[in-house]
């Protein structure tokens, strides 16, 4: 049931395969934690707009937010990041060697009497 939501600057789209990415993030996080692969919804969004800092053009962010039902354990909520963190390494610190980048994962949890579901099978 994870919810994952990507932004990242659009100086680092270069050679970023975002559906990859998902894949192996859904499978990091099946390996680390109770969801199922099946279970994770990812979305990503590419920021024109956006400013670091002072503005140096030279800069680029990655911010990944995953969402869990709220109830797991902080050593769960900790491997999740620190795998995410990793992914997001791996992906975009090769993107453009010239940028100075800042990545962040921000694990939330979710209200579970505040989330509502279904599945059409």
């Amino acid at each position: 049931m994870p919810q994952i939501t990507l932004e990242y600057t659009r100086n680092l789209q270069k050679n970023i395969d975002t559906k990859a990415f998902f894949i192996r993030l859904h499978q990091t996080i099946q390996q680390v934690s109770d969801a199922t692969i099946e279970g994770c919804k990812s979305r990503a969004y590419v920021l024109d707009e956006y400013c670091i800092g002072h503005g140096k053009e030279n800069s680029a962010y990655a911010g990944l937010v995953i969402r869990l039902l709220a109830g797991r354990e902080v050593a769960m909520k900790q491997a999740i990041g620190e795998s995410a963190l990793a992914l997001l390494k791996q992906f975009f610190l090769a993107a453009d060697p010239t940028l100075r980048v800042f990545l962040t994962v921000e694990i939330r949890d979710m209200d579970p009497h505040a989330y509502f579901r279904y599945v059409r099978e």
